[in-house]
């Protein structure tokens, strides 16, 4: 997950910071440098496409799809889901 926070391709990246995230909140040290670069990328105003379901995409600022507030809905929908435990 630190090589996709470090891509230069904004969706991968994001899912690196959100699965860094859900790992940070499982207890587990992330190093320095990366929450370093997440910091830098909650700050992106980049572009991504984002999906809104099977048939709608859409496009998303980074620093909007890693607010904390989205990041909740994420974490709590991958408990629900029995991805996280």
């Amino acid at each position: 997950m630190a090589k996709w926070l470090k891509s230069i391709n904004p969706e991968i990246a994001t899912y690196g910071y959100i699965g860094l995230e859900f790992l940070k909140r499982k207890g587990k040290t992330i190093e320095k440098i990366e929450l370093q670069r997440m910091t830098e990328l909650s700050e992106f105003e980049i572009q991504l496409n984002t999906c809104q379901g099977c048939i709608f995409g859409v496009t998303e600022q980074v620093k909007d799809v890693l607010k904390n507030k989205n990041i909740n809905q994420i974490y709590r929908s991958f408990q629900q889901s029995g991805w996280i435990k």
